[in-house]
């Protein structure tokens, strides 16, 4: 293992491109290639947005954190990632480490992928990088997922692969960023006999253990190549080819889009309402102007059970099913028009589409939804009822749904941090993705060269899905340790815990880490741990305690007791009679 400065290795990058001279990877049929020149550089957006810089503890008040609007949402910290020799940013994931509970950032960069500690999110580490395979030719795109302790990196660089890199081995990073080299590569071939150079994107099902490689060189149907590039990755070490998912070319013209080109999957076991393919696992691609629906139980003999397009399709681009599989929720990347390309979108605001996933074979209408913004949308991930949203100029926009919502096709917007805050046109800046830890704790990503740079995010959101802020802001789909109706002792772990008890009157113990505790109705009493804690008081004549820390204290409607600790703490009394002391 070595350990070199990242600024040396960004150098030593920069002059094996100069020297190599190599050229850009050929992209497979319908690959998206706008990003490449049409993307708002650091030169174009200055004088609109100042560089990226390092900043800490920056509360959402007024619509405003620092420079940046917001709504419900603060900013812990920002990492620049030129400062780190990281260079331009793209995707970002995430992994929490089950034994020591620490949280990570995997970011995707034009030459590395990189690993960011943010288990105190005021205070994130750099802890290492790994750089690219293939020729380092500074393509914007690279994606990654994590299955189990594995990290599964793919990039559209020639001759890249699949990285496999163990993520155990950050557990021994540091203090000095590491430089790491990938365990495995996976280049396979298909049953083609094409062997895989570049991959716009990957999906995982974790509960099988299989990989989904999107936008290849792989997988041809005669028209355009892209299929679904299907791998088990059972050994994470040893990834084996299971099987391509082909769209056939229905008219044999070439000049028309076959939908063959996967440009991003979610692949799950269906427990959907349609019985007859509830237990198989089913794919639903974002497949350039339609949804595709495959079931892809058999590797060898997977089946196209649907297409389904819309009026305004221009680039179908990404999209999440919602916890119920009922709905499948998603984005068209050129809908909206490129402003830098003269517009010509087929909408007037950024739009998210949903469809209904009642009959496989045959989905029916989508249903849109305007927001009040004109940006470009990107890539969405759904929590229980929320749906987190990268949308390029207009940065991470949080929604909520219910079923009465999805039936009318709206959503409800209730939080939002923008980290382009010179407007919101509709061209390629700002946030490219975002991942959201168990803790709460949410990671964007910000791309176009010295705007690079990761964000670390406290979504403080209202509890309930008509927008209404609720008593307590810990909602339950959140909750990693929760109380009984009856009295009970709940002591949080080394982690970073977000505690939700419930009725009863109950004693509650943070421990380590940055911890949420919400009570429950009763007379509780709560004490923080060492990390900076948010406490909320709900009904009931509570106890707050903060400990160490800066912690956040808040009390609820009855007449709490509220103490601060030796940090430097904020404390808020609810509606009661309240006894607050620093």
């Amino acid at each position: 293992m070595l350990t070199v400065s990242l600024r040396c290795l960004l150098f030593a990058g920069v002059l094996a491109v100069a020297v190599m001279a190599a050229p850009a990877p050929a992209f497979a049929g319908g690959s998206p290639d706008q990003h490449d020149d049409q993307y708002i550089s650091g030169d174009q957006a200055e004088g609109l947005v100042p560089p990226l810089e390092s900043l800490t503890s920056l509360d959402c008040e007024n619509g405003q954190a620092g420079p940046y609007p917001c709504k419900n949402v603060d900013l812990a910290s920002s990492v620049p990632l030129p400062e780190f020799g990281l260079g331009s940013g793209n995707d970002v994931w995430g992994w929490t480490d089950p034994r020591t509970g620490r949280e990570y950032a995997i970011v995707g960069t034009a030459l590395s992928t990189g690993f960011v500690d943010v288990t105190n999110p005021e205070n994130p580490k750099v802890v290492g990088e790994l750089p690219t395979a293939g020729i380092p030719d500074f393509v914007l795109w690279r994606d990654i997922k994590v299955d189990g302790h594995y990290a599964f990196i793919v990039s559209e660089v020639s001759r890249h692969g699949m990285q496999v890199f163990d993520l155990r081995r950050l557990r021994g990073a540091g203090p000095t960023p590491t430089v790491f080299d990938a365990d495995a590569n996976y280049r396979g071939m298909d049953s083609s006999g094409e062997i895989l150079s570049n991959s716009h994107n990957i999906s995982i099902n974790r509960k099988t253990d299989y990989a989904y490689l999107v936008g290849t060189n792989t997988c041809d149907n005669g028209e355009e190549a892209g299929g679904l590039h299907m791998v088990d990755i059972s050994d994470p070490l040893k990834p084996r080819f299971a099987g391509c998912a082909i769209v056939r070319d229905a008219d044999g013209d070439d000049e028309t889009e076959s939908n063959n080109y996967v440009h991003d999957v979610d692949c799950e076991v269906y427990t959907g309402p349609d019985r007859d393919f509830r237990g198989r696992e089913i794919c639903f691609g974002s497949n350039e102007n339609a949804v595709v629906i495959y079931d892809v139980t058999r590797k060898k003999r997977p089946k196209v059970l649907s297409q389904t397009t819309y009026p305004t399709a221009a680039y179908t681009h990404q999209g999440s099913l919602t916890q119920d599989q009922e709905h499948f929720i998603f984005g068209d990347e050129l809908d909206e028009g490129v402003l830098s390309s003269g517009g010509g979108g087929t909408v007037d605001n950024t739009t998210t589409y949903i469809l209904r996933a009642g009959k496989l074979r045959d989905p029916g209408r989508v249903k849109a939804h305007a927001h009040g913004t004109t940006a470009i949308d990107h890539n969405l991930y759904i929590h229980g009822r929320r749906i987190f949203q990268s949308n390029y100029t207009a940065g991470l926009r949080i929604q909520t749904f219910n079923d009465r919502t999805l039936k009318e096709g709206r959503l409800r917007e209730i939080g939002y941090f923008d980290v382009f805050p010179a407007g919101d046109p509709n061209d390629f800046a700002g946030t490219w993705s975002n991942y959201r830890f168990n803790s709460g704790t949410v990671v964007v990503s910000s791309i176009e060269d010295q705007l690079s740079g990761l964000f670390v995010l406290r979504p403080d959101l209202p509890d309930r899905t008509d927008g209404r802020k609720g008593n307590r802001p810990c909602p339950r789909d959140e909750a990693t340790i929760e109380g009984t109706s009856k009295s009970d002792t709940i002591r949080g772990t080394s982690g970073r815990d977000v505690i939700l008890s419930h009725g009863g009157n109950d004693e509650v113990f943070g421990r380590g880490g940055n911890d949420r505790i919400c009570d429950g109705r009763g007379a509780d009493e709560i004490s923080g741990g060492r990390g900076a804690d948010r406490i909320h008081g709900r009904r009931g004549a509570d106890f707050l305690k903060g400990q160490k820390g800066a912690d956040r204290l808040r009390g609820g409607p009855g007449r709490d007791k509220i103490r601060g600790g030796p940090g430097n703490d904020s404390i808020t009394g609810g509606p009661g009679a309240d006894d607050s002391k620093q």
